[in-house]
């Protein structure tokens, strides 16, 4: 949380030094892996998902109008993946002095598959498709997720990171 607002102060003061700059910000999602937690801090409509035994997670919740609305249960999920409005956050590092960041931890397990993506990815790639490209080779799917979400029309800045936990009896994380 420090650190996200300490670079949210340095992206606000910016904005106010240069007036092309006004009303800029960024999404941030990271993970500090430590004592066999993942320590997560989370602001904007980039994710964090857990890959477990197969299974997906989405740690984070989006900070945007659509996510809001739904669950509000002003819109459903049909209407939320076709919303215009989709790409509006609600909050964001560097529009503000400060921001309130989410963050919360994780036990990691041995095997255990951590994504961090952007909102590029995760409108265009599905969770089955995340998991099947990371579950074939962890160290090629960021290259491969990025491909595929460009196959799919790519229109936004893409980013992924994906890491996995090693034998957790070591505490190699």
């Amino acid at each position: 949380e420090k650190t996200l607002n300490k670079a949210c102060a340095k992206i606000y003061q910016r904005s106010l030094e240069n007036p092309n700059l006004h009303g800029m910000g960024t999404t941030a999602s990271c993970i500090l892996f430590k004592n066999n937690m993942a320590h997560c801090a989370h602001v904007g409509d980039s994710r964090i998902y857990l890959i477990r035994a197969g299974f997906i997670y989405q740690l984070t919740s989006d900070h945007s109008l659509v996510s809001e609305q739904l669950k509000a249960g002003l819109i459903d999920e049909r209407t939320a993946s076709n919303h215009q409005l989709k790409n509006v956050i609600t909050r964001s590092i560097g529009f503000q002095h400060e921001e309130f960041v989410d963050t919360f931890s994780q036990r990691a397990e041995s095997d255990d598959i951590f994504v961090i993506c952007s909102d590029g990815l995760h409108n265009k790639v599905s969770d089955q498709e995340i998991v099947e490209v990371c579950l074939r080779s962890v160290e090629e799917s960021p290259d491969r997720l990025i491909s595929l979400a460009n196959e799919k029309g790519g229109e936004d800045n893409i980013s992924v990171i994906v890491t996995e936990v090693k034998d957790i009896s070591e505490n190699l994380i």
